[in-house]
């Protein structure tokens, strides 16, 4: 696409660019709502991705098109607050994080597009973030590591109202070829796994439900985790998140919290469990039990986490009756999006 772009910038701005940027989506095998729990996940990036031109310019201004949207968008570079709703409050966030952070920018302009689709749970949202970081950064020579790119672009999403974790972030900036990366999301090590799976494919079934997680209950679903951990600080200091809870401590607090959030919670912990299983079913090739893992998943999801949809339960049924199809389950953050199938070859 970057032929396509350079097009669209020269004829938006009677210049060729100074920087063109590639910033993937990214797909998640097994793991979700794990990440802001400290937990573990295990997510790609993928060959969907938006590209972002840039040139600086000689203003104090930061223009901005989107091919997608076909909308333009314009502001200063150092805003302190975001005024705005939709695509372009992703540029004004990244505007007042890197200021917050003290970085020094100027004006530029930028266009960009991709094949990413929104709402799609493939992080289109993260990609445009880590894109605009990373390209502002080389634009301006700001001195980001790979680490300040990811967390800034995390912090850029709380700013707009999604209390994230880091896992999209994360892949984004890491993805490799054919690999899925085994994230632990408290320390952020990681390991490797090849997605070169011989007689079977991954394939994404889109449900059309465009969720817009900063409007669902995403949030909730963090608050309610966050409500189990303090009542379990309350009488166990030595927990430090959900990912060090035990079944002991939600004996203790079941006078102290809601039975729903304790619902939420034994979902994590069995997810980050499903997480460890799926790393070592890819390492011994065992992709029956990795399908199996994942109808767990999205058992869990749909009934302990609740962050399903109609349209992704009836797919993942139908997956269940189907041979072919020896794993799916919902993917991202749920209420809508895609789901995640491993499918024999062939019967795609």
């Amino acid at each position: 696409m970057s032929d396509t772009l350079r097009i669209s910038f020269e004829d938006k701005y009677g210049l060729q660019p100074d920087l063109i940027v590639s910033s993937p989506g990214r797909i998640n095998l097994i793991g979700d709502h794990t990440d802001y729990n400290d937990g573990l996940v295990l997510p790609a990036a993928i060959d969907k991705h938006l590209e972002l031109a840039f040139l600086r310019n000689d203003s104090e201004i930061v223009n901005v098109e989107s091919r997608d949207f076909d909308q333009s968008f314009s502001c200063k570079h150092n805003i302190e607050v975001v005024e705005h709703d939709g695509w372009s409050s992703y540029l004004e966030s990244v505007l007042v994080i890197l200021g917050k952070h003290g970085h020094q920018i100027g004006g530029c302009d930028i266009v960009f597009g991709g094949n990413i689709p929104a709402g799609a749970g493939l992080s289109s949202s993260a990609a445009l973030n880590c894109g605009l970081i990373f390209g502002i950064g080389k634009l301006f020579g700001l001195e980001l590591s790979d680490l300040d790119v990811i967390t800034m672009a995390q912090e850029a999403e709380h700013l707009i109202g999604l209390k994230c974790g880091i896992m999209d972030q994360f892949a984004v900036l890491h993805g490799k070829e054919n690999c899925f990366i085994e994230l632990d999301c408290r320390d952020l090590s990681f390991k490797l796994y090849s997605s070169d799976f011989a007689e079977h494919s991954i394939v994404l079934l889109d449900t059309r439900v465009k969720h817009k997680l900063t409007e669902s209950a995403y949030n909730r679903r963090r608050q309610e985790c966050e409500e189990v951990l303090t009542a379990i600080k309350s009488f166990d200091n030595t927990v430090t998140s959900v990912r060090d809870i035990q079944e002991c401590h939600l004996d203790k607090a079941i006078d102290k919290v809601d039975p729903m959030s304790l619902r939420r919670v034994r979902y994590v912990l069995n997810e980050n469990q499903r997480v460890t299983e799926a790393g070592k079913a890819l390492l011994e090739k065992n992709y029956n039990r990795l399908g199996e893992l994942l109808f767990e998943s999205h058992k869990g999801l749909s009934e302990e986490y609740e962050v399903s949809c109609t349209e992704s339960d009836f797919l993942v049924a139908l997956a269940m009756e189907n041979a072919h199809v020896i794993g799916a389950r919902q993917m991202g953050g749920g209420f809508g999006g895609c789901i995640i199938t491993i499918i024999k070859k062939g019967f795609e």
